[in-house]
């Protein structure tokens, strides 16, 4: 099958690698629920086709496994707990929870299963997926031409052809709200990672210039890692002027190389629009219980 799809005399263990990631990422598309990817990303972190620990994964898998050492990538054991961990992400969301070996080498045969069912399903729709395969062939010769050196493995994803996109999910502090002069408060933005891209080293940055016109926070808010799939709230922290009025700052996602994430969508990015007025607490119950601001 290899030698067909990409045209090799004889294919590589990368390239069989190549051929079973492509085959899940096909069936994915197709996939009815959360669990079916879940048990087939699990299955490819096993096999380590596609999902690879990094230095932090490998701190969460010490973890939950503590005699396992940093070299030691091929064990079962380490396969084992990066498989289990994958399949919770994939579930849970929570990138920052680490998991001993023993779930994984319970569920290895369910996560195989679910492996073995991703390649009947992509060989049985042999023309379509042959046609995706090729195109992310060549994305990936192209990425390596492309990508230099010293160029992050972030950029290196996005040039493969993986989708990098995100999701608004939630707001705290809506728009239009009315507060008082010279007061700190939280504004958070909840996102989901809804690409095949992880977030890593990026950061909200400020667009909005840090005048007397407008409120002041910092101008990058660092944005923690966040992998596909996954959930992020994004906090910052704003203060008004001494300047009545209606204000707006904007926000936009930028990569660790501060360049614009999505330069060409998401025109208004994160945005912060509030009314300032000289108000003073009628009545501040505890919680978020109180009366309304009042002149």
């Amino acid at each position: 099958m290899a030698k067909e799809l990409f045209g090799l005399a004889s294919p590589s263990d990368h390239d069989l690698n190549n051929l079973v990631s492509f085959a899940a990422k096909y069936y994915e598309g197709s996939a009815n629920s959360r669990d079916e990817s879940a048990y087939v990303r699990a299955g490819l972190a096993f096999l380590f086709c596609r999902y690879v620990p990094d230095d932090r994964d490998y701190s969460l898998i010490r973890q939950g496994s503590p005699t396992v050492a940093k070299n030691h990538t091929e064990t079962k054991r380490v396969r084992d707990t990066w498989a289990f961990m994958i399949y919770k992400r994939t579930l849970l969301f929570d990138p920052e929870q680490s998991y001993t070996a023993k779930p994984g080498q319970t569920l290895r045969p369910t996560f195989r299963d679910a492996l073995l069912e991703a390649i009947r399903y992509a060989f049985g729709m042999w023309t379509t997926f042959q046609g995706m395969a090729l195109e992310l062939r060549q994305a990936q010769r192209a990425s390596r031409l492309l990508v230099g050196p010293g160029e992050a493995a972030e950029q290196a994803a996005i040039r493969s052809g993986l989708i990098d996109a995100s999701e608004y999910v939630s707001e705290t502090i809506p728009d239009g709200t009315l507060l008082p002069l010279n007061t700190t408060f939280t504004k958070s933005w909840t996102l989901k990672n809804v690409g095949e891209v992880p977030w890593i080293g990026r950061s909200l940055k400020r667009l909005t210039p840090d005048t007397a016109l407008y409120p002041t926070s910092e101008s990058m808010v660092p944005v923690p890692r966040t992998l596909p799939g996954e959930l992020v709230v994004i906090s910052v922290e704003v203060t008004t002027r001494n300047v009545p009025g209606f204000t707006e700052v904007r926000f936009k996602m930028v990569d660790a190389q501060g360049n614009l994430c999505w330069p060409d969508e998401y025109p208004y990015g994160a945005t912060l629009a509030i009314e300032t007025r000289n108000l003073v607490w009628a009545h501040r119950e505890p919680g978020n219980r109180h009366r309304p601001w009042q002149e």
